[in-house]
């Protein structure tokens, strides 16, 4: 069975020594280190900001909408999901884990 794939962009160090990153990856970051197990059922790739900066750029959408990316094998072809919302909802219902819900900023 091929396993689904996640492709993250790796921080990275600028030119100034300053560390970068990608918020919508340290989100995911995030929910694979509060469920350690999570890494055994998905490959998890990291991939650097130079790769990134060298890959073809689909019209319509600007380099950072690379990653996170999910990478499925459904019915023999791959399906790319590049919405952290829906990467989240795969994680939820087919690998059970908890839907997220936060009221941090809600009245």
């Amino acid at each position: 069975m091929t396993r689904d794939t996640l492709l993250l962009l790796a921080p990275p160090q600028d030119g100034n020594g300053k560390t970068q990153h990608c918020p919508d990856c340290r989100l995911i970051e995030g929910v694979l280190s509060a469920f350690p197990d999570l890494c055994c059922e998905i490959e998890v790739r990291h991939v650097p900001y130079e790769m990134l900066l060298r890959a073809p750029v689909p019209r319509g959408k600007n380099r950072m909408e690379g990653c996170p990316l999910m990478i499925r094998q459904t019915q023999g072809e791959a399906v790319m999901i590049d919405n952290v919302a829906e990467i989240l909802a795969v994680l939820s219902r087919d690998y059970r884990i908890p839907v997220a819900s936060c009221s941090i900023g809600q009245s």
